[in-house]
């Protein structure tokens, strides 16, 4: 049993932030799975394309965008690293 207090009854309505973020949400997986499409190590155009967009993505919102790189089946890879430091304990 989890703790805690379950809850009962219909949902409360979204905020109009909640609705806006849904939306933000929505808008980015689209881009993703429809603009983008298929992205994997044999498609690496699609590859390439969402690396590319979710860096820009990362960097919009004033982060520094690391790339750690690495062989899959000959294909480069990348995976990538953005930070996002607390305000009260930024060291930790």
């Amino acid at each position: 049993k989890m703790p805690g207090i379950r809850h009962t009854g219909p949902l409360p309505a979204l905020t109009a932030a909640q609705h806006a973020l849904a939306a933000a949400l929505r808008a980015d997986v689209e881009h993703l799975a429809i603009t983008i499409g298929e992205r994997n190590i044999f498609m690496p155009a699609g590859y390439r394309a969402a690396e590319a967009w979710l860096a820009s993505q990362l960097a919009a919102l004033g982060l520094a965008v690391e790339r750690q790189t690495f062989d899959t089946q000959g294909v480069p890879c990348v995976n990538l690293s953005a930070q996002l430091r607390g305000t009260t304990k930024p060291d930790e």
